[in-house]
């Protein structure tokens, strides 16, 4: 009988024991997988700070530039240019027309000083718009090599080495390539006073057209899949498929599509490769992902709050435009700025679409040819010239700053939103 039975407190024993071993089989796997997640954060963030770290030293460093004079030679009454007021540069500007007079080989004609005081008078420019005026038009300087700043801070012998082999006349200077002139200036054949200005506008229009054209047909779209549509009806399940298809496939295809729809229709009527046939190819390229996002921020908000609306003799559309949308509007949000992002560092499509590589005219409306940051990013990438490497990584910067800020102003108004609901 004593083996068949046994007692409350043996029991009682062996569950302990049973629930011990447990536990610490669950805290071992627990201990596992937290190093496991705590690696793959760190190797991320790791990952991050290397990719920055190596824009950063791209954008910053020492150049080798060649001049067609010699930047000394450029004086007047013995003064050099960069030392002189804003009179005597304007002297000095002139002084060199008569130059060219003499001989065509040597300073600046006057046609080309008349051409320039078209777009602003000589006498109105600022003494460094002078300078820079000087610089560009008769020194002309070219850069012959650069160095990365981990080059230029750590490893001078190897600057020193290379100018052993070349000849005299060229002038090394540190240069930070990303400055207020390259932010303002336009796009230029000469990397030494190129600019990202008209890019930095085409990408920001191109993305407010995007959003504009996006986000109502996005919300709209999933109000009606999640509040109106029968989901068990099977035209309803079959548009939710075809959602989660587009959502997966690549942004080359849709460049295709904007291709063979947008610009070859607006061909006839306007400039097809345009700000508007980019904003609309984007459009259909964040569209799903807007969906998916502002159906899933409507599923969040609790049943309880349609249902105390209909008690109170709401109408569905009253329910969802009064109590719905606003409980989801900061995830809508924010999923929005995320999605836009996105359209903001897009290449491909827009390599499809014909965006312009090089253009120097600003831009005049939403017919008209454009540039972007990533293309020009792009084509800068893919140029072996010196500096041109130096150029995209400066450029990079700029578009992740204005991604930040998107991504920023999502968080901001998300904040926003809700402080405002709960007061």
């Amino acid at each position: 009988m004593s083996g068949l039975f046994t007692s409350p407190r043996s029991l009682a024993k062996e569950n302990q024991e049973g629930f011990v071993r447990q536990s610490g089989k669950r805290r071992r796997k627990a201990g596992f997988w937290l190093v496991v997640f705590h690696t793959a954060l760190l190797i991320a963030i790791l990952s991050l700070v290397a990719v920055i770290a190596s824009i950063i030293d791209g954008a910053f460093g020492y150049v080798a530039l060649r001049y067609e004079i010699n930047p000394e030679s450029l004086a007047l009454n013995h003064v050099n240019y960069k030392d002189l007021d804003k009179n005597g540069l304007i002297d000095l500007l002139f002084l060199q027309a008569k130059a060219f007079a003499e001989d065509p080989n040597t300073g600046i004609s006057q046609r080309r000083l008349d051409a320039l005081a078209f777009d602003l008078a000589i006498q109105d420019r600022t003494q460094q718009d002078l300078i820079d005026l000087l610089e560009t038009e008769l020194l002309n300087p070219a850069i012959e090599k650069s160095w990365t700043l981990w080059t230029s801070l750590f490893d001078q012998k190897q600057i020193d080495d290379w100018l052993a082999t070349q000849e005299l006349g060229l002038v090394i200077e540190f240069r930070s390539w990303l400055n207020l002139d390259f932010l303002a200036g336009s796009q230029s054949p000469n990397l030494y006073d190129n600019g990202i200005r008209n890019s930095i506008f085409g990408s920001l229009l191109v993305v407010l057209l995007t959003f504009l054209i996006s986000f109502p047909l996005g919300i709209g779209a999933a109000v009606y899949l999640e509040e109106f549509s029968n989901p068990r009806n099977w035209f309803s399940r079959l548009v939710q498929i075809n959602i989660y298809n587009l959502a997966g496939i690549p942004s080359i295809i849709y460049g295709l599509i904007g291709l063979a729809v947008f610009v070859r229709s607006m061909d006839g009527l306007t400039h097809g490769r345009s700000i508007l046939s980019a904003s609309l190819t984007l459009s259909l390229l964040v569209l799903p992902m807007l969906i998916i996002n502002s159906q899933e921020a409507l599923r969040a908000v609790p049943k309880s709050t349609r249902d105390a609306s209909f008690a109170l003799g709401a109408s569905v559309w009253q329910t969802v435009w009064h109590h719905v949308l606003p409980m989801a509007m900061d995830r809508i949000v924010t999923g929005t700025m995320i999605a836009v992002s996105r359209a903001l560092g897009e290449t491909a499509p827009l390599l499809v679409l014909g965006a312009a590589s090089f253009l120097q005219d600003d831009l005049a409306s939403v017919f008209s040819r454009f540039s972007a940051l990533p293309i020009q990013i792009y084509q800068h990438i893919s140029r072996p010239q010196a500096g041109y490497r130096n150029s995209a990584a400066a450029a990079i910067i700029v578009l992740l700053v204005l991604i930040f800020v998107l991504n920023a102003s999502a968080i901001l108004m998300r904040k926003r939103n809700k402080k405002a609901r709960s007061d």
